[in-house]
């Protein structure tokens, strides 16, 4: 296996990148979009387990931090769904430039890097060929805005439990990205993965996603999952097993 570790140029700041790669040219590149407070390797370095999984099966995955998060540019109280959208579309010019090798591109996401992904997937399907939704993120104002004491948010200073900032303009960049709109957009193969206990993203997200979405769509709901099915390790090697399945049969054509 390979590992470079790059930095991306922006209008803005740079994107820190890390490419996972086998030997010779791989049969496909996966595009991991991570989700809200987390580096660009997700929770308990998800993404790196699914990184080597995908690099045994002959593919590369592309890792990043958005822009306010991990290693990349920015602070995160700079952070808003539209510079993570801005992110995603520049992480895929460079996947598409510099990595693919003519290879097949698909998007993976988790919690909110799904709703970035499925906006950036509905401009850009001539360059995709599948996209997974893991515990997928939608309905992001009404979310957002309910989580939150509206004025501690305010003030200026409302602080997670982690010590990031949250911002007014975080929320009220979510109020014009409509998530189930780009889903339904998509024509390319789309995968809903999660868990029946998830209590950050609830199956009804998942389901209604599904329900709103085109074919060729599939479904994995998991009895007893959590939100990334965090400790639950045979829970997520089922994810895992089936997503990873899924992909080859879908990109083999």
């Amino acid at each position: 296996m390979k590992k470079n570790h790059v930095r991306i140029e922006t209008t803005d700041g740079q994107i820190h990148t890390m490419v996972h790669s086998p030997s010779g040219t791989p049969k496909l590149v996966i595009v991991f979009s991570h989700g809200f407070t987390v580096p660009g390797f997700e929770s308990r370095r998800m993404f790196l387990d699914l990184a080597d999984r995908s690099v045994q099966l002959g593919m590369t995955a592309v890792l990043f931090d958005y822009r306010g998060s991990g290693y990349s540019d920015k602070r995160f109280e700079e952070m808003t769904i539209n510079t993570e959208i801005a992110d995603l579309h520049r992480i895929l010019d460079f996947t598409m430039t510099d990595v693919a090798q003519n290879a097949p591109v698909v998007l993976w996401g988790m919690s909110l890097g799904t709703a970035v992904a499925a906006a950036v997937a509905a401009e850009r399907q001539k360059d995709l060929r599948a996209v997974l939704f893991w515990c997928v993120s939608t309905h992001l104002y009404e979310r957002f805005s309910s989580r939150y004491d509206q004025k501690l948010l305010a003030s200026g200073k409302l602080f997670l439990p982690s010590g990031f900032l949250v911002t007014p303009q975080l929320i009220d960049a979510m109020k014009d990205v409509d998530t189930l709109e780009s889903i339904g957009a998509l024509q390319v193969p789309k995968l809903f993965v999660t868990g029946l206990a998830d209590d950050q993203t609830p199956v009804e997200l998942t389901r209604e996603a599904f329900e709103k979405s085109r074919e060729p769509k599939d479904m994995f709901l998991i009895p007893g999952g959590n939100h990334g099915f965090k400790g639950q390790p045979e829970l997520f090697e089922e994810a895992t097993g089936y997503s990873l399945a899924w992909l080859q049969r879908v990109t083999s054509t």
